[in-house]
């Protein structure tokens, strides 16, 4: 169901500063925004949708393989109740914003058997730009947003009636030039979908629970990283299902991996947790290139069992020093690192740094490596868990919800050059839930969110911001 766009919104432009400035009369006079003062906004609503399940929807994520494309087409997806929704087609010329199609995956004892119903024709398929939400029940539904309505193409169920996907990535199927989803959940599988032929073409097991997060390797499409509740890392080849390596045991996380992420040139991955712990790992170690590079072998892809998976224990970089709470979120931007906890912000800091003297030596021990904090972006009401925040592809804009359904939204280029944020707060009279994810389009033009209530939000850019990519110093003051 969609929103009337007539419905009362507010987009307020803000700036973080240490001033106190008059605030819009909707906001009130509430201590939790003294710290932001009004500016021109970025994004405005356009269209809101509301999947009839009612169920919370975790996660939201673009692909941006076919960015390429020209004009580009802005497609995503989101899970929720196993129920379908598959309207008929309408007799139309625009084949496919409105073609519609249901997969429902059937579990064997081999692997996962595909039922269609509908479909988009195969060579139109690997052409679409896709986005994806995950939501708290096993359903995969994919939309497109044509001009400013969203449209529904694709449904997928999963059958085993205990899976809840939490999350999902977008990759390349390099040997055919199109894209493929990965999704997983509370099972611990892993499910390779081949949105051209409509397959779940592969299924990866060996966590021993739940996976929170899982992500492709941003220059070699064929690795895609996981991260799980039973405190490890799983490196996997997604050409024949090998687990390449492993990354836990003596140092590493202590309780549930809910993040993990490699940098933009996929040299380092960062992970977070339950355990308060943010690692550092390296992944140009040369016993790590060499598991990589043994795993391609077409021995191996026959037996996978035979294959000596690689144990990394020890990670390059460890810290308490952030977060008092669960870390649920982390992300990359230039050689800093943004984290998130239950603390209401989000915050920029750098490996490195002077010691605590002010701590006692077994404590500065137990925190770990020295951090430098560069900034605190404040994000008020977003003390709960499991809420992620986004980047877009020049790592300009950054964007977060809270459990009042409102949406802070940071120019980056500006802190970079004056450690000033601008942030623009977005919300509408009725996005109340959490806003659990939210996610840029390949272009930065389209910000879309989605909610505990099954909602899915999209906020398009007005006007254009500063297209040189933000970086930030290593070095720059702690805060």
């Amino acid at each position: 169901d969609e929103f009337p766009i007539s419905a009362p919104t507010h987009s307020t432009h803000l700036t973080h500063t240490s001033n106190t400035h008059p605030l819009p009369s909707h906001l009130g006079r509430s201590s939790r925004y003294q710290h932001f003062t009004m500016g021109p906004p970025h994004f405005d609503f356009v269209t809101a949708v509301k999947e009839d399940h009612g169920s919370p929807l975790f996660g939201v994520h673009f692909n941006w393989y076919n960015a390429r494309l020209d004009p580009p087409q802005h497609v995503f997806a989101t899970v929720g109740s196993n129920r379908v929704r598959c309207p008929c087609i309408p007799t139309t010329n625009l084949a496919i914003s409105n073609f519609k199609a249901f997969i429902m995956f059937r579990q064997s004892k081999t692997s996962c058997v595909t039922h269609l119903h509908f479909g988009i024709p195969y060579a139109i398929l690997p052409t679409l730009l896709l986005v994806s939400f995950i939501s708290f029940c096993a359903q995969v539904s994919v939309y497109e947003c044509v001009d400013r309505t969203i449209s529904l193409l694709q449904t997928y169920v999963d059958d085993n009636p205990k899976e809840l996907y939490y999350t999902c990535a977008w990759g390349q199927d390099i040997k055919h030039d199109r894209s493929i989803l990965a999704v997983a959940g509370a099972m611990g599988i892993i499910r390779i979908i081949d949105m051209a032929a409509f397959q779940n073409t592969q299924t990866f097991m060996g966590h021993g629970h739940a996976i929170n997060e899982i992500q492709f390797h941003p220059t070699n499409p064929n690795l895609l990283l996981s991260a799980s509740k039973d405190h490890g890392i799983r490196l996997w080849n997604c050409t024949n299902g090998i687990c390449i390596a492993v990354l836990a045991g003596e140092s590493g996380h202590r309780d549930e991996v809910l993040s993990a992420c490699f940098n933009p040139t996929g040299t380092k991955i960062v992970s977070c947790g339950m355990d308060q712990a943010i690692k550092v790992w390296d992944f140009t170690s040369q016993p790590l290139n060499k598991a990589i590079e043994d795993s391609f072998n077409p021995e191996y892809a026959e037996h996978k069992k035979r294959f000596p998976t690689l144990a990394v224990h020890f990670p390059i970089f460890s810290t308490f020093h952030v977060h008092r709470n669960y870390v649920d979120c982390v992300k990359w931007f230039d050689e800093a690192i943004l984290s998130k906890s239950t603390e209401s912000q989000i915050v920029c800091w750098a490996p490195g740094g002077d010691q605590r003297l002010d701590l006692k030596e077994k404590r500065r021990a137990y925190l770990g490596d020295p951090v430098t904090v560069l900034k605190r972006f404040p994000m008020p009401d977003c003390d709960i868990w499991y809420v992620r925040f986004s980047l877009n592809r020049d790592n300009t804009l950054m964007a977060g919800g809270n459990k009042e359904g409102q949406i802070f939204l940071w120019e980056l280029t500006t802190f970079a050059e004056t450690d000033a944020a601008f942030c623009q707060l977005l919300e509408h009279a009725k996005c109340q839930r959490a806003v659990r994810q939210t996610a840029f389009s390949a272009d930065g033009k389209i910000l879309i969110a989605v909610c505990d209530d099954g909602t899915v939000w999209r906020w398009d850019r007005t006007r254009s911001g500063s297209s040189q990519p933000a970086t930030v110093a290593a070095s720059a003051a702690s805060e």
